[in-house]
């Protein structure tokens, strides 16, 4: 039975569809929605609009922007010999929040999954291999989850890597929690695991 209007089933039926969000909890924010007043409804629905027109990757890292370069990759101030591999833009934000990484990062945009079907070859790896291919990249880190999917995401990419002789392979510490998503870690866990880094031999 269908408690709400049409109108209101909808804005239900879509927020429900955000990560973490259920349909009590996406109900909730529906009936507040109707409660506000329409400039700011308006006005919410366009800076949706507007995030979705004007947003996309970097064609150089993979990070979200606004321009065809993202703003770390543009800044000439940052460490270009250094590349951070995450899985997503949260591993940017955190390992921007240390204030104490000054590199640059290739963004993977997920991690292999066997069992949903996903492989290497939907991850944005290519473009990491052409990048240290024709760039000076001296130095790769990987900062991705420390899950069975990390780790099995991490052994692959280091196969295509060890053609690269002079290239220093390194993780962040395994002082996190194993299980934990990126994104998870806070800052000062995240200083010491990067800063403790180990160098992957292979």
């Amino acid at each position: 039975m269908n408690y709400y209007t049409n109108s209101i089933d909808e804005v239900i039926h879509y927020l429900s569809k955000l990560p973490t969000i259920g349909r009590k909890s996406a109900t909730k924010m529906a009936l507040k929605i109707l409660e506000m007043d329409d400039e700011f409804v308006v006005n919410f629905a366009k800076s949706i609009i507007n995030m979705k027109k004007n947003t996309h990757h970097c064609k150089i890292c993979g990070n979200l922007t606004e321009n065809e370069i993202c703003n770390i990759c543009s800044d000439e101030k940052r460490d270009k010999s250094t590349i951070a591999i995450v899985e997503d833009i949260f591993g940017i934000v955190s390992l921007e929040k240390t204030k104490i990484y000054r590199g640059m990062y290739h963004v993977l945009n997920g991690l292999v999954v066997p069992r949903d079907g996903i492989t290497l070859d939907d991850l944005n790896v290519s473009s990491l291999i052409s990048r240290i291919e024709k760039e000076n990249v001296k130095e790769v880190i990987f900062a991705i989850s420390q899950t069975i999917d990390g780790e099995l995401t991490e052994l692959y990419i280091i196969d295509l890597l060890k053609k690269f002789k002079d290239l220093k392979i390194s993780k962040i510490a395994n002082g996190i929690p194993i299980g934990r998503s990126v994104e998870n870690y806070d800052e000062l866990t995240f200083i010491r695991a990067l800063e403790d880094r180990k160098e992957v031999e292979y």
